[in-house]
């Protein structure tokens, strides 16, 4: 973004330095320079992807899963909340390190019936979900959100998580991403291998999770067919920019830029 405004800049510049030859050089020198550092500074915060929010399902107890463990400057990320779920638990993978955990939650049967397909579970309202909000005179734009997922104890028994954003919706029809045992593409594995599954979804495209300045929620509806056959998830990210409003210094320089070239143009045309 930056490298286009800048050649714009020069191009603006040096076009108007063509057609006032005959003043001094210098003047035209200082004024590209003062645009240029106006520019760097608006855009600066703008430059630069990044995690936003991260969630490592590692720590112990259980319940101190749910809180973010890296959280990006200018922004607060909320805990991850569960609705109509039984209490988190740990599991890990065969043979696997103990300490790499997951986070994982099943249907709670005595609030919400158990789902057949995305349309049961938002009625059910069974999901957990977390909030990403900017500091005031901030917007976010999101890239990705991704996360490794398994299913907690053998199978084989039908089980899928289902992700919803408030900003396109909790509906059948605003989906945007989605993954089951039995069937699709890729498949949640079961605990009882040595791997997850990596499951991500490409946020840039959408203009509803650019220049976010309220905020932004996200929901994993869950489909499990009992209180013991959960899913688990882990290294649960967010990437994307955080976009800070322009600071006045960086408003004034490019103030002070136009005027001078607005004077060069005035001077020009006098003469």
């Amino acid at each position: 973004m930056w490298q286009a405004l800048k050649q714009k800049i020069l191009k603006n510049i040096n076009k108007t330095i063509e057609n006032n030859k005959h003043m001094k050089i210098n003047q035209f020198l200082i004024i590209r320079h003062l645009l240029l550092v106006a520019g760097s500074l608006l855009v600066a915060g703008q430059l630069q992807a990044d995690t936003l929010a991260y969630w490592n399902m590692d720590a112990t107890p259980s319940a101190n899963k749910i809180i973010a463990n890296t959280v990006a400057s200018g922004l607060t990320a909320g805990n991850l909340i569960a609705n109509n779920l039984n209490a988190p638990a740990g599991i890990n993978l065969a043979n696997d390190n103990p300490a790499n955990a997951y986070i994982a939650w099943s249907i709670n049967s005595s609030t919400a019936s158990t789902p057949n397909d995305l349309a049961d579970a938002l009625t059910a309202a069974s999901y957990f979900s977390f909030t990403l909000t900017p500091n005031a005179g901030q917007s976010l734009d999101l890239t990705t959100l991704s996360f490794d997922a398994v299913a907690g104890t053998a199978g084989p028994s039908d089980r899928a998580f289902y992700v919803l954003s408030d900003k396109t919706g909790y509906t059948t029809s605003a989906l945007l991403l989605s993954g089951d045992t039995t069937t699709g593409s890729p498949l949640i594995p079961y605990n009882t291998t040595t791997s997850d599954q990596l499951f991500s979804v490409d946020l840039s495209g959408n203009s509803l999770f650019q220049n976010i300045s309220d905020s932004v929620t996200f929901r994993f509806y869950l489909r499990t067919p009992t209180s013991s056959q959960n899913l688990g998830f882990d290294n649960l990210t967010v990437n994307g920019s955080v976009i800070p409003a322009p600071e006045p210094s960086s408003i004034a320089f490019l103030g002070l830029g136009g005027l001078a070239l607005l004077a060069a143009n005035r001077h020009r045309r006098r003469t």
